[in-house]
């Protein structure tokens, strides 16, 4: 399960092995007052089992609690207003969240810097002497471990680790400005504490790059540079694809090709086209009167799929369908920062871009249809079981999960959902056309439980990576609300293969997937 940081820059300066959530240079005092308008962790899509470690006070303390002091309001009586409020808020986020963490910790103020270690290049705000600012980290620290003992929390205590034979932060050990630079003891609290994950495998699709977590655009040249690094994996998953291939194995009945062609689709796909001049771009277009409806469609630089995908918003338009059209070409969708590393793992960009819709235009209704689906007829009832169902789309039930998921795969599935996934046999998810409505609790948990299995990579290792993981995933007992639903609603796309078009349109269908080329 994985360890994730929420904060300001101490939530991601000196840790490693870490999911961070960088919210900006803000206060605590700014979280404490704002609560979820703040931070809202359903938004930082954790699942079950994870730990999160919360970093707010180190500004607070270097220029806010001294800014106001006054006759009557002395620093115990700012500090244990400021520390109530951010407590109350994080237990807020937790409760709303209703998920089941292993840790929540609070992570302490670090010891703070003294202005004549400053480096003279660098503009740091202080307020207060060195000795006054100290005694606020103190005090600030004492009330948070006080707190967590309160609401049963791990204070995340490093604080002695990082002090010199004066009680500031170690020059040494910091980055000169005020910040951890070596994470050591960091990295030993985790162990010590019991809050590191059960060893697992590293995810064999990941890059040998540096991305950049507080970012969401990348260069030219950078991404020149992860279209060469997706290449360079080509040789690993070749070798790792011939390992795991089951070839003594009766049940898994489809060929190595068809097996590699699959898995190998992220290492393969061309994000961006030189000899064409076409960079990865993202396009929002307003359909109609625009409004709380979002189709989202995401392709490669691929011959079919591209130019298909090009022709959405004309079908759109023509069945005056209201809302909005979000289409990422060569792009991959990258909402927190946090997703690109994951551009390697076969198909595991449609959670993502719907995500990202969702942040861009503050959506919660989100269609993703694939590149070779046009809108034929009013989308409104597509949208009303969105809103009614939460989760809407077609599924086959039932289905030999044998068939296409190797053995190997299937373990690392089951240890991530501490479920027996194909002897559940739930029903198989088809995600050519999948909704989310966002608004749900459940919802969020399911995006949540997505983002650890891309997190961990393995469980894509199928002929249909992501679909066996929306499937594994939506096996859990805490989804069977949804189980239950996906034969309550006829779903509304229909196969080339089936009908033709304007057979499709007479039997109020809303969208027809065309053929691939």
């Amino acid at each position: 399960m994985a360890i994730h940081t929420v904060g300001d820059s101490n939530s991601y300066k000196g840790w490693t092995n870490v999911i961070t959530h960088y919210l900006g240079d803000k206060l605590c005092y700014s979280f404490g007052r704002e609560k979820l308008n703040f931070c809202d962790i359903r938004n930082l899509y954790m699942s079950d089992g994870d730990t999160v470690i919360f970093s707010f006070g180190e500004i607070d303390c270097r220029r806010h609690v001294h800014k106001c002091l006054s006759e009557t309001n002395k620093h115990e009586h700012i500090i244990n207003n400021i520390v109530d409020e951010y407590l109350d808020a994080i237990k807020i986020n937790i409760d709303i969240s209703q998920l089941k963490f292993k840790n929540v910790c609070i992570f302490n103020i670090i010891p703070p810097i003294q202005k004549s270690n400053k480096p003279v290049t660098i503009e740091l705000p202080f307020l207060g002497t060195d000795e006054e600012r100290k005694t606020y980290v103190l005090y600030f620290n004492k009330k948070l471990k006080e707190k967590c003992i309160e609401y049963n929390y791990v204070f995340f205590d490093i604080y002695d680790k990082y002090t010199d034979e004066n009680g500031f932060l170690r020059k040494d050990l910091s980055d000169g400005y005020c910040h951890i630079s070596d994470g050591i003891h960091i990295t030993n609290f985790i162990k010590d504490n019991n809050l590191d994950n059960d060893k697992v495998n590293d995810n064999p699709f990941l890059l040998d790059f540096c991305f950049d977590v507080n970012r969401s655009e990348y260069t030219f040249e950078e991404y020149m540079e992860i279209q060469k690094k997706l290449k360079a994996k080509k040789e690993q998953i070749t070798k790792l694809a011939k390992d795991i291939y089951p070839t003594d194995n009766t049940a898994f009945n489809k060929t190595f090709g068809d097996f590699y062609y699959r898995i190998s689709k992220g290492i393969t796909q061309k994000i961006i086209d030189i000899e064409n001049n076409k960079l990865p771009i993202s396009e929002l277009f307003k359909i109609g009167e625009g409004g709380d409806k979002c189709i989202v469609c995401c392709t490669q630089f691929d011959v079919s799929r591209y130019f298909y995908s090009l022709e959405i918003k004309e079908s759109l338009e023509a069945v005056n369908f209201n809302g909005y059209l979000y289409l990422l070409s060569g792009k991959f969708p990258n909402p927190t920062g946090e997703e690109i590393k994951y551009i390697g793992v076969p198909y595991s960009f449609k959670i993502f871009a719907m995500v990202e819709a969702k942040k861009l235009i503050n959506c919660n209704k989100i269609v993703w249809i694939d590149a070779c689906c046009v809108a034929i007829n009013n989308l409104d009832k597509i949208f009303d079981d969105v809103d009614k169902y939460d989760i809407v789309c077609r599924t086959n039930i039932p289905n030999e999960y044998e068939n296409n998921i190797p053995p190997i795969t299937v373990d690392t599935i089951d240890r991530l959902t501490d479920n027996n996934f194909v002897k559940t046999r739930p029903p198989y998810i088809i995600s050519i056309v999948l909704g989310l409505n966002f608004n749900s609790i459940l919802v969020n948990h399911f995006v949540g439980d997505y983002y650890k299995m891309a997190r961990d990579g393995w469980s894509f290792f199928s002929i249909f990576p992501e679909e066996n993981v929306f499937s594994a995933i939506l096996s859990f007992p805490k989804y069977k609300q949804y189980m239950e639903n996906f034969h309550k609603y006829d779903f509304s796309y229909v196969f080339t293969r089936d009908i033709s078009v304007d057979e499709a349109k007479n039997q109020s269908f809303s969208f027809f997937q065309r053929k691939y080329l």
